[in-house]
């Protein structure tokens, strides 16, 4: 039988054997950016991560817990009998379009134990837990494979579409004279009242807290920056792709979309000059319009589903 419970440090190893399931074949990745097959065993850290994420090995995996759970945020685990076969992490905070919003962040389920109840279980217990802390809204990220599962656990609600954008860093031109002022943003405070504009894979405040569960030799190793553009009320982050030595993914809030247009070249020249070919993001689709004119290559479709508690 299958029940949920808070994840622990402790439950490292388990975890890292349920996202470890979903790798069918190990690589190695040549300075070519050619990859060639390997033994799970003789790859370094950095290189089990880029298979998908901290949660690839028991060390990563334990980090990334502790950083999770040090900003108050709450990973679960489904357990039968003794052993971890799902997680799920959910991260409860403000957004500026749909209120205090508890939003599952991943979830993955061991692939001998799916479609057994192990999934719905863990929704269930997020669903119970974002009423327990007052959250006006549930809402996900889902992989188009995952979207009926989702629509089964009642997150029915389209809250936003994303669509991915890939910018040349020249796309910017010289146009506007907005000037990003670079600092480390330490609070949300400043960013909650605003639109998160670009770059929204999570939640407004999903997207910010995530980033600073720092995992030692994996995402402490990716060059970050982040800052204001007083002009415009905005903010923004960039963030070394950890599979594209120079594509940076920018992450920025602004007032409303209008600020948009300056907001993404002053980001692209910031790029630029930091030595990045290329800028990564996703915008809304109702707002494609507006930077048409920076041409860039459309990825997929992204939305974030959601339901009202």
């Amino acid at each position: 039988m299958t029940y949920v419970r808070a994840a622990t440090e402790r439950d490292a190893p388990g975890i890292c054997e349920v996202y470890r399931s979903e790798v069918d074949a190990w690589y190695r990745t040549l300075p070519d950016g050619s990859r060639v097959p390997s033994r799970y065993e003789d790859l370094s850290l950095f290189e089990r991560f880029l298979h998908g994420g901290p949660w690839m090995d028991p060390e990563g995996c334990s980090a990334h817990l502790r950083g999770v759970l040090a900003s108050g945020q709450r990973p679960l685990v489904a357990v039968e009998g003794d052993r971890v076969v799902g997680e799920m992490e959910v991260v409860v905070g403000p957004d500026h379009r749909w209120g205090r919003t508890a939003h599952i962040d991943v979830l993955n389920v061991e692939r001998g134990f799916q479609r057994k109840g192990a999934g719905r279980a863990l929704v269930l217990d997020a669903r119970r837990w974002a009423k327990e802390a007052a959250c006006a809204t549930l809402s996900t990220n889902p992989e188009a494979a995952a979207v009926g599962f989702y629509h089964k656990c009642g997150l029915v609600n389209v809250l936003a579409r994303q669509q991915e954008l890939r910018l040349s860093v020249e796309a910017a031109g010289t146009e506007g004279s907005s000037e990003l002022l670079p600092g480390p943003i330490r609070s949300f405070a400043p960013l909650e009242p605003l639109d998160h504009v670009l770059g929204r894979f999570q939640t407004s405040f999903a997207n910010w807290v995530r980033w600073d569960w720092s995992v030692p030799g994996l995402t402490d190793r990716l060059k970050q920056e982040e800052g204001a553009m007083p002009s415009r009320g905005a903010y923004y982050r960039l963030c070394q792709s950890p599979v594209r030595e120079r594509s940076v993914y920018l992450y920025a809030w602004a007032p409303d979309a209008s600020e948009l247009p300056d907001l993404l070249r002053s980001c692209v020249r910031r790029a630029k000059a930091l030595g990045y070919d290329t800028v990564e993001t996703t915008v809304d689709r109702g707002d494609l319009p507006r930077i048409a004119g920076m041409g860039g290559s459309l990825g997929r479709e992204t939305m974030l589903l959601g339901s009202s508690l």
